[in-house]
């Protein structure tokens, strides 16, 4: 749906998460970056994952690296270390949504924020 919003409104919009270690081997930090310049029908312009599931890391990346991002550090050895929490805090931050500011989200238990860029 923010998606489909975010083309409709000509604009880009952002989905993040970030889960850490849990279970037998799960984790996670993953960022979507979606608008009416993407070329997928989804409109995703840009995605980053580092995933690990039953201890197994995957990485993904497509579509073009944004100003936003520090690509020097896709190519560590070690997936988990490629996009880790600290590093989408920073994107984040760079789109103007202060994840770890509680003031930011107020008494919020899930939270929407909209960035509008329609440069």
């Amino acid at each position: 749906m923010a998606a489909t919003l975010a083309q409709w409104l000509k604009a880009r919009c952002v989905m993040a998460m970030h889960a850490p270690p849990y279970g037998s081997g799960h984790a996670a930090t993953q960022l979507w970056l979606m608008g009416p310049d993407g070329s997928s029908p989804g409109g995703t312009v840009r995605t980053l994952a580092a995933h690990c599931a039953e201890g197994s890391w995957s990485w993904h990346a497509s579509g073009a690296v944004q100003d936003l991002e520090e690509p020097e550090r896709y190519g560590e050895r070690r997936i988990r270390d490629r996009f880790r929490r600290e590093d989408l805090v920073r994107y984040l931050e760079r789109v103007g949504v202060r994840v770890d500011d509680g003031r930011f989200f107020g008494r919020a238990d899930a939270f929407r924020h909209e960035w509008v860029d329609r440069g």
